[in-house]
């Protein structure tokens, strides 16, 4: 005698964002013959586009282009373009090892796009800013290290953003202040900010090469 196991036996996977616009589950009755397993028929709606969850930098700035408009596009791919030059003057300059091009990219609705700097093997030596999905800029002041670890460091960093015509940057020396990344449209102010990255990455590698000096 044989004991049929009338349970669950298959299943459908979807994305959070796919499932949510399923709209009729099924079991065909007239496919028996094809197979001991019933199939499992799943109807999506289709009719919009789904959400992105995937990101890159490319994909990223479109983004910023689609919400907020071809100024803050252009924003993010100057400070991209400001992160390939300098890399390109440090490795000229005595750090061959030097890495800012990495431009690591969250997943998810609500992406970040971050500016870094790495070291030869070693990811996030020093953190700078991030761009956020919506349409601020975020600095990484928490996550700051070596050099800037010191608060009163931070502070300087802090000062001089706030130099910037148009940036009002908060006083949380230790945590994730943002400012809009409109603030930055002005050519002029752009350069001075990128003056300011400048300066983290300057003092972060000086740090490091500088003897007993903490380790990062």
């Amino acid at each position: 005698m044989f004991t049929y196991y009338t349970g669950q036996l298959d299943y459908l996977y979807a994305t959070p964002s796919l499932a949510r616009r399923c709209q009729r589950l099924h079991v065909p009755t007239d496919t028996t013959e094809l197979s001991d397993h019933m199939p499992i028929v799943a109807e999506f709606d289709l009719t919009t586009r789904l959400e992105q969850t995937k990101w890159d930098p490319e994909s990223f700035t479109l983004l910023l282009r689609d919400r907020h408009g071809q100024g803050a596009h252009n924003v993010a791919e100057n400070l991209m373009t400001w992160a390939r030059v300098k890399q390109d003057q440090l490795r000229y300059s005595g750090h061959p090892n030097a890495r800012l091009d990495r431009f690591p990219t969250s997943e998810g609705a609500e992406p970040q796009l971050w500016f870094m700097l790495d070291v030869a093997d070693e990811t996030a030596v020093q953190f700078t800013c991030s761009l956020l999905a919506d349409g601020r800029l975020r600095m990484q002041f928490q996550w700051m290290r070596g050099h800037f670890a010191s608060e009163d460091a931070r502070r300087e960093v802090w000062r001089l953003l706030n130099a910037i015509p148009g940036i009002e940057l908060a006083e949380r020396l230790n945590g994730l202040p943002t400012f809009p990344i409109a603030a930055l449209a002005n050519e002029e102010r752009l350069k001075q900010f990128c003056d300011v990255l400048d300066y983290i990455v300057d003092e972060t590698l000086h740090a490091r090469a500088t003897p007993n000096t903490s380790p990062i």
